[in-house]
Parts: structure tokens; C-alpha cells; sequence
């Protein structure tokens, strides 16, 4: 995989974290509405498990390969 690849999965990755970071304040704010905290932890357990995946998956795997090419 070329730098330019590595470089989109780091955008991805960053986006990711980005939106999950937002998941956890919106979260926080929902402090004491059962309804809306359930509703976004079950919605920040599911973006979590997809961002576990592909970043192991795609982006650890990328890494590795791109190291073993230098």
C-alpha cells in the first residue's frame, strides 16, 4: 500500500475518533435522560465496534505492510 493510502486510513481513523469523541459528550449531556443516553451509548458502542474492526483490519494492516516495504 502507497504513503498516499496510509495517508486516507489516517483521515478516516482521525474522523473516527472525532465522531466518537462526540458521541461521549453528547452522552455527557444526556446525564439523567435514560431514554437519550440509552439511545447513544447504544450508538456509541456500535461505532466503536466498527471503528475496532476496520482500524485493526485496514489500517493496522496497511501499517505493517508499508513498514515491511522500508
Amino acid at each position: 500500500k502507497s504513503e498516499n493510502t496510509l495517508d486516507m486510513y489516517s483521515l478516516i481513523i482521525k474522523k473516527d475518533h472525532q465522531e466518537v469523541a462526540g458521541l461521549f459528550r453528547r452522552l455527557k449531556a444526556a446525564e439523567g435522560f435514560s431514554e437519550t443516553s440509552e439511545q447513544l451509548f447504544t450508538q456509541l458502542r456500535e461505532e466503536l465496534e466498527i471503528h475496532t474492526h476496520a482500524e485493526e483490519r485496514v489500517w493496522y494492516s496497511a501499517l505493517r505492510e508499508t513498514e515491511g516495504t522500508q
